[in-house]
Parts: structure tokens; C-alpha cells; sequence
């Protein structure tokens, strides 16, 4: 037999190549990374909710040819110093002036339609965008916990002007403005009527959706760190911004209008008297007041046939959770 031959049949088998160390640890890395990946993602989310629930990039104002009343541009400070933007149209010195109050990360023209139906009803009115909007001041909102300031600073602004010889105020806020409307009117005599429009009591279920997420039909958990991030981005405790606890405070003589609450209200709301209010304006021409045509125009109830708890209140309820009966809307200025 050859040699070679030989060879080759004593020589030993060969062996299977064993894993380096390093191999094995790239095997592990492949797994582990996008595991550590999502944990990192997932322990964030808290964070990133936290930062664009409050910030606004819809800061675009149309000019204010657009808004379909006579309106001229104004600025003023909210009552700690934030600079405020907005439009103010005249329809008669000697008329109350009204405030409207837009709702989440809107503008001063959320308020259009409202305002318009005011102003050809005779009220003065004034349109703002609140800190963090439109052309305001400000990165983002405060969910309510500030924009009350910036409602008190357009009252000041509007008893220092020469030219509006009535200084008798109402607001007219929607969504978050509701609340905020409610927290000013509590802490601001000349106030004498606020409409709130899907109001809310509390920031308490806004606090609930920040412990976890939803995936379709999944509930995922989060982290418990969102409240806290947003009291120290807003500089207060949002769980301290509750409009049910000043609505007590609204003088009785301030009347008070609570249009589809957005949440159940579990406790009674205050009750009093209708007194003179010292407002006049012309009916609108379908025979509604402005505040009566507003109520209307949203959709949700209809003319002639508004929801009250109480005609002699002057708190109104429409379609709250109260036991509702047909009734007029009661007009809160002297006809």
C-alpha cells in the first residue's frame, strides 16, 4: 500500500470547530439589543407624552381680514406677565364686553363663530390666544393650571381701555377654556356671566391616562413618572386644578351656564337667585338671545327646547346629570 495511502488512513478526524467566546457573545448581543431597545423605549414614553401634551406647534394665525366681524389686533399681559395676542371688536362702547376662551392647543379663531353671533348681537368682543397658542407667549400650555391668569390679565386690559365706557364682563369658554372660564369668573367680581361649554370638574381622569397606554385592545402599563414630569414642566400640581372646587365662589349675582359636562358631576352645584345683571343687547333675529343662539348653534340642542335644572337659577344646566325639563334658557342680562 503507498505510503501517502497509508497516511491518510492513520490520520485522526477532524474535529468540529468549537464557538470562540466572542461568537457566543455576539449571539447574545443579537438578542438582548432589541430587548433593551424597547425597555428603553418603553421606560420614555412617560417622558415624550409628558413634553408634546403640553407643547403646541399650531401657532398659525390668519390675518385679520378673515374673521368676518370688524376686529383690530391687540396685546396684553396675563396677570403674571406672559405677553397675550388677540382681537378685539367694538360693536358699542356702552356694551358689555365678552371673552372668549378657546379650547386645547387651538386659537383665538376656535372662537369665531361664538364671537360673531355676539358681536351682531351688541357685545363687544375679545378673542385671545392662551399661553402656549397662536401667536401668544409661551411653548405650550399649562392644561388650566395658568391660563386663568391669562383670562384675569384680559380683564384688566379691558377696564384700562378709554374706550369701552361699560366695564361689566362675560366669558364664553369651550373645552379646557370651560374650566379656565370658571377658575377666572371665581376669582374676578366684574365678571357677571360665563358660559361653559363641555365642561370639566377636575384633571383627575387626565391624570388616569398617564399610567398606561393603549395598543388596540391592550392596556399597556407605563411607568408612574408623567404626572410628576408635567407639574415641574407647568410649575405646578395639576392634580390641584379643579374648577369644581371655586364654582362655589361665583358671587350669586354672576350667572353661570354649564353646556354637555364632559364628565359625570358627582357633587351638587351651587343654586341662586337670578338678579339684574345690568346687560342689555339686542335680541339676535331668530328671537334667541346670543347666548340662547350659541347654545343652539352647537348642534346638541335645539331652540326653544334647552334643558334646565331650574328656570329661577342663575347656574344653568343643559343636558348635565341633573333631571332635565323643558324650559328656556334664562337670559342673564335685563331685556
Amino acid at each position: 500500500m503507498p505510503e501517502q495511502t497509508l497516511h491518510h488512513m492513520h490520520s485522526p478526524a477532524p474535529k468540529h470547530e468549537q464557538p470562540t467566546p466572542r461568537r457566543r457573545l455576539s449571539w447574545r448581543w443579537l438578542i438582548l439589543t432589541p430587548l433593551i431597545s424597547l425597555i428603553v423605549i418603553w421606560a420614555l414614553i412617560p417622558a415624550v407624552r409628558g413634553y408634546t401634551l403640553l407643547a403646541n406647534s399650531n401657532r398659525q394665525i390668519p390675518p385679520a381680514s378673515s374673521a368676518g366681524i370688524p376686529v383690530q389686533s391687540v396685546s396684553f399681559s396675563s396677570t403674571d406677565g406672559i405677553k397675550l395676542s388677540g382681537w378685539l371688536a367694538i360693536a358699542n362702547p356702552k356694551a358689555p364686553t365678552i371673552i372668549l376662551v378657546h379650547g386645547f392647543k387651538t386659537n383665538r379663531t376656535d372662537m369665531l363663530p361664538a364671537a360673531r353671533i355676539l358681536f351682531g348681537g351688541g357685545y363687544n368682543v375679545l378673542l385671545y390666544d392662551s399661553r402656549g397658542c397662536g401667536a401668544s407667549e409661551g411653548w405650550g400650555i399649562t392644561l388650566g393650571v395658568r391660563e386663568p391668569e391669562d383670562v384675569l390679565g384680559a380683564v384688566k386690559y379691558l377696564k384700562g381701555r378709554s374706550d369701552l365706557s361699560n366695564k361689566h364682563f362675560g366669558l364664553v369658554g369651550n373645552s379646557l377654556g370651560s374650566g379656565i372660564a370658571l377658575m377666572a369668573a371665581a376669582h374676578e367680581p366684574s365678571i357677571l356671566a360665563t358660559v361653559a361649554d363641555s365642561v370639566w370638574i377636575d384633571s383627575h381622569d387626565q391624570i388616569q391616562r398617564m399610567g398606561n397606554m393603549r395598543l388596540g385592545p391592550l392596556t399597556l402599563p407605563l411607568l408612574p413618572y408623567e404626572p410628576t414630569l408635567v407639574d415641574q414642566l407647568i410649575g405646578a400640581h395639576l392634580a390641584d386644578t379643579r374648577p369644581i372646587d371655586v364654582i362655589h365662589q361665583i358671587a350669586p349675582e354672576q350667572s353661570s351656564s354649564f353646556i354637555q359636562p364632559t364628565t359625570r358631576i358627582q357633587q351638587p352645584l351651587p343654586r341662586a337667585s337670578v338678579s339684574s345683571l345690568k346687560l342689555r343687547v339686542r335680541p339676535s333675529r331668530s328671537g334667541l338671545s346670543p347666548m340662547e343662539a350659541i347654545l343652539a348653534q352647537s348642534g346638541r340642542i335645539q331652540p326653544n327646547t334647552l334643558n334646565a335644572c331650574s328656570p329661577s337659577s342663575s347656574t344653568t344646566f343643559v343636558n348635565a346629570t341633573c333631571e332635565p325639563r323643558p324650559s328656556r334658557v334664562h337670559r342673564w342680562y335685563d331685556a
